[in-house]
């Protein structure tokens, strides 16, 4: 064991900020409705850390751009995406990043939870996907189901803005899933979600120890920057009106996680 957060603490307490970061009036660009504020992360004095989504009746304003956005949501990350972060406060090349959460309600259209690793000390002017984005987990709501798959993705590029985007044996575009098909309600019980990363070897994803997918050298360009743990819950603008569907009034959605770790292989 390199580093872990079980998330120990008095409810409402913010996550220990020796080894997180918390982004407020932030905003991340991929197509999402929701403004990242810091009051969205917090313990819940049962050792989980709860990402809240909320609705705003008349929008949150963000003060850096006048712009006001509907929904509020969480970023907590080691090392990337949280404005004023100048130096990771944890990160890793290879080794077994295993994260173990209940997600949020899978029939809320669009909400967006994920858990991933995004690299360090990457090239003077070198930008996304260089360096490579390891999602260990996404789930994408999906109004009137009760069953979504969860989704885990390996990006990467030589250039910038050249996403190529992996499973065994094949390459999309865009939008590729290297799914756990539709067996449980995700938003009903926890469940781990684990990567294990073997620099210039591989990368294989799994679910509850159900192993979904090896990537090798052989399929893709593999990492080999230290990477940081994200974990946050966006909202997909490609849901933007079914999502107003949800009955916001009951309150704000969770994606609750248990605990983060970090291993080394011996």
């Amino acid at each position: 064991l390199v580093w872990s957060d079980e998330f120990d603490g008095p409810a409402g307490a913010v996550p220990d900020p020796a080894k997180w970061g918390v982004a407020n009036y932030s905003t991340h660009g991929s197509h999402e409705l929701q403004l990242y504020v810091a009051e969205a992360a917090a313990l819940d004095g049962d050792g989980h850390l709860v990402l809240r989504t909320a609705f705003v009746p008349g929008g949150r304003l963000d003060p850096r751009t006048g712009a006001r956005y509907e929904w509020t949501s969480a970023w907590v990350s080691s090392g990337y995406g949280v404005p004023g972060m100048d130096s990771p406060l944890f990160a890793q090349a290879g080794g077994r990043f295993e994260v173990r959460a209940k997600l949020p309600p899978v029939d809320c259209p669009g909400i967006w939870p994920a858990h991933w690793l995004m690299p360090q000390g990457a090239p003077a002017g070198a930008c996304w996907p260089v360096g490579g984005e390891i999602d260990i987990m996404e789930m994408w709501g999906q109004p009137d189901t009760e069953r979504v798959s969860v989704a885990a993705t390996y990006h990467y590029g030589e250039a910038c803005g050249v996403n190529r985007v992996a499973s065994k044996n094949r390459q999309w575009g865009r939008y590729p899933l290297i799914p756990l098909l539709d067996k449980v309600r995700w938003d009903e019980e926890f469940h781990v979600f684990a990567v294990e990363w073997r620099v210039g070897e591989s990368i294989a994803f799994f679910v509850d120890d159900h192993h979904l997918v090896t990537l090798d050298a052989s399929d893709v360009t593999l990492p080999t920057l230290p990477m940081s743990p994200i974990l946050n819950t966006a909202i997909d603008a490609n849901y933007n009106a079914t999502v107003r569907g949800w009955d916001w009034n009951a309150g704000p959605v969770e994606h609750v996680v248990d605990y983060v770790l970090s291993l080394i292989h011996i």
